[in-house]
Formats: C-alpha cells, structure tokens, sequence
C-alpha cells in the first residue's frame, strides 16, 4: 500500500552555529522501509533560505500541528513531535 503523505528527515550537527561556516561534525537521517537514494555531497551547491517555525504564518503551523491532515503520517516538526524526533537523531 502507498501513503499519500509522508515525511523524511535530515538532521545535519554542526560544531558552532555562530560560524559563518560551521563544520559537519554528523548527519542523521530518519528511518523508513521504504527504499530511498541516499548521498552525501561535498561540494557546495546552491543555498536556500533557512525558515524558522516562528517565520511560518499562524495558518502554516496550525495545519502542519495537525495530525488530521496527514493521515498516520507524523509531521517531525510539529510541536508534538520535535524533540522526540531530534532526540533520536542524536548519534550515538
């Protein structure tokens, strides 16, 4: 069966946020059955702007906060779910 919605993660631990370029110092990726192409690059590629959830509008994290939305998939951003998700990308 296929899911209509479904959610995959990238967690990238940096040494120092406060670094114009911080180092990698880890990646975690969440985990799934289903098979997906994984690669890391080590070359720059083009930036994207970094949104933060309180840049989001009222309606964005009120609808991404509700789980009626996405079926049995769970959103690892929401307010429910965040730390426990970002504690389990923390390596070991």
């Amino acid at each position: 069966p296929t899911r209509r919605h479904d959610w995959k993660s990238v967690v990238v631990w940096i040494d120092n946020p406060d670094l114009e370029t911080p180092k990698i110092v880890g990646v975690s990726m969440s985990k799934s059955d289903t098979k997906y192409y994984k690669e890391l690059k080590t070359w720059d590629g083009e930036y994207q702007d970094l949104i933060m959830w309180e840049q989001l509008t009222d309606a964005a994290r009120v609808a991404l906060n509700d789980s009626k939305n996405f079926g049995r998939a769970e959103v690892p951003f929401s307010d429910e779910h965040y730390e426990d998700h970002l504690d389990k990308a923390w390596p070991l």
